[in-house]
C-alpha cells in the first residue's frame, strides 16, 4: 500500500491531480476530520490529510513546506474559503492571534502520527525518523524537482501538469510576524530543515538537470494552453 501524506497548504490540489493520473484507482482518505476513519485497503494507493502510521506497513511519501509560508497560506485560505473548518476563527482573528490558535507545529504532528497531545522534542525525533523511512520527501519550494524525484523513486510516468494552486494571496509578512510564527513552530522549523537535508541527499543522475528543464518547458506550455482556453 502506497500512501501520500498531504500536509495542508503544500500544493496538494495540484499534486492530487497528478496522483490521480498516475494511480487512477487511488482513494482519498482523511484522518483530520475523522480520526476514527478506516482506509479503503482495496484501493492500492491512498492520498489525503493522513497521519503517519494510520495504515500499518504502508509505504509513505509526502511534501513539506517552509513553516512560515505554510501558516500564512493556511490563514489566507481559511479567511477566503467559507467551507474551511477554520473560516470563522480566521475571520475573527488577526494573523498573530490565529497563529496561537491553529499555527503550532502541524507538520511535525502529522508526520509523527500524533493526533492529540503536546508536540515536543520526542515527537520531533519521531517525525524525523518517519521522514527518513519515507520512500521520498518533496519540498514545495522545489516543486518541479520534487515531482521528478517522485517520478524516479515511485516509477511514475513523466509528471506533466497544469498548476491548480488556487491561492493568489502573498505569504510575505512583517519580520516580527515571521519571528512569531517561527517561535510557535520551532519543531516544524527543525523538521523542515531535516527534510531539506534529506531532499538534497537523493541521487539525481546525470540527466536530471535536462529532465527538469524539459518538465518546466512542457508544463509552461500547458499553462499557456489552459490560459488561452479560459
Amino acid at each position: 500500500m502506497l500512501v501520500f501524506l498531504h500536509v495542508p497548504k503544500t500544493a496538494g490540489t495540484t499534486l492530487r491531480s497528478i496522483i490521480m493520473r498516475q494511480y487512477p484507482s487511488a482513494a482519498g482518505f482523511d484522518t483530520f476530520g475523522n480520526p476514527d476513519a478506516q482506509p479503503d485497503l482495496s484501493a492500492g494507493m491512498l492520498h489525503g490529510h493522513i497521519h503517519y502510521g494510520t495504515v500499518p506497513g504502508a509505504r509513505y511519501f509526502t511534501m513539506l513546506r517552509d513553516p512560515i509560508a505554510r501558516i500564512v497560506s493556511l490563514y489566507n485560505h481559511a479567511r477566503y474559503k467559507p467551507a474551511s473548518n477554520l473560516h470563522d476563527e480566521a475571520m475573527s482573528r488577526t494573523l498573530p492571534d490565529f497563529v496561537d490558535l491553529a499555527g503550532n507545529d502541524g507538520q511535525t504532528r502529522q508526520i509523527a502520527g500524533v493526533i492529540k497531545g503536546p508536540i515536543g522534542p520526542d515527537e520531533l525525533e519521531l517525525a524525523k525518523r518517519n521522514l527518513d523511512s519515507c520512500v521520498v520527501v518533496g519540498i514545495q519550494e522545489h516543486f518541479d524537482e520534487s515531482l521528478l524525484l517522485f517520478s524516479k523513486r515511485l516509477g511514475w510516468r513523466f509528471p506533466l501538469y497544469r498548476s491548480k494552486m488556487v491561492s493568489h494571496q502573498s505569504t510575505d509578512v512583517a519580520p516580527e510576524i515571521r519571528e512569531l510564527i517561527a517561535s510557535r513552530n520551532q519543531n516544524d522549523m527543525a523538521l523542515y530543515a531535516h527534510a531539506k537535508e534529506l531532499f538534497d541527499s537523493y541521487p539525481r543522475g546525470a540527466l536530471f538537470g535536462a529532465q527538469l528543464t524539459a518538465l518546466r518547458i512542457l508544463n509552461r506550455g500547458l499553462w499557456y494552453i489552459k490560459r488561452g482556453k479560459s
